[in-house]
């Protein structure tokens, strides 16, 4: 396994009574895309945000880039390198789709930062839309935009939470030779929250398995598809994993 980019090592997190992340240890390796799945309530859009510094864990740390990041402001932490999508959409729907992009705060000059965002919007296949208003477009691109924000910030990691919810699978497969392109171009690191396995099993080179905010599996697609404990916490029969191409890059 590459080196780590992200380690998260033995953190805990309560919300009152409900014990939401218990002694939660893994590791993301650098230029990687890993899956983070789990059933619904395992904990992973907290784990999100306690990477992110919307919550600080009660104990436990979180290490990025070899430094310890535990608690950080999001704001510091995107200036780091670390950003992030939400299961809710996003985006500004009166402004133009490129204005969506220009309204990211970076250390650049208009021009640079506009060329960036034009690189950008034609790298997601929205080149065309740059001057439709955000809120004319359809569901699916207008989840491909909050995509394309988070490279606004030239991002070393990026946290994808169920960014292929809800759209075409032809969308999807749009989604993914994205983030192939970035992790292969830019050497991005990605973590992929998502409930489709199909798209998790394809896309990713490691799958990490929550449940009850621990890490109950973690390996290669095909070695998950085949876990037992795996099969019986999440993916409920292995016919779940029939047809799966597993992909490798």
């Amino acid at each position: 396994m590459p080196e780590p980019l992200l380690v998260v090592r033995d953190v805990e997190k309560h919300f009152g009574g409900v014990h939401a992340i218990q002694g939660c240890s893994f590791e993301v390796g650098a230029k990687t895309i890993t899956g983070l799945v789990g059933p619904n309530g395992c904990g992973k859009t907290t784990m999100f945000n306690l990477i992110t510094g919307t919550f600080r864990p009660d104990s436990g740390a979180v290490i990025y880039a070899g430094r310890d990041v535990t608690g950080l402001r999001p704001h510091v932490m995107a200036q780091l390198g670390v950003a992030r999508t939400y299961q809710l959409t996003r985006v500004f729907k009166s402004m133009s789709v490129l204005q969506n992009l220009l309204t990211v705060p970076f250390d650049q000059s208009s021009g640079e930062r506009k060329q960036w965002a034009v690189e950008v919007l034609a790298a997601v296949g929205l080149a065309e839309e740059a001057d439709a208003t955000a809120g004319d477009l359809s569901f699916g691109d207008q989840k491909l935009l909050e995509f394309a924000r988070v490279f606004m910030l030239h991002p070393k990691l990026v946290l994808l939470d169920e960014i292929f919810a809800g759209i075409s699978p032809a969308l999807q497969e749009r989604q993914m030779r994205v983030i192939r392109d970035f992790r292969a171009r830019l050497g991005v690191t990605f973590l992929v929250v998502d409930h489709t396995m199909r798209v998790i099993m394809n896309l990713c080179q490691e799958v990490l398995v929550m449940n009850h905010g621990q890490i109950l599996a973690q390996g290669a697609p095909a070695e998950i598809s085949r876990n037992d404990r795996v099969i019986e916490a999440y993916l409920g029969n292995r016919s779940a994993m029939k047809g799966v191409d597993h992909h490798r890059d």
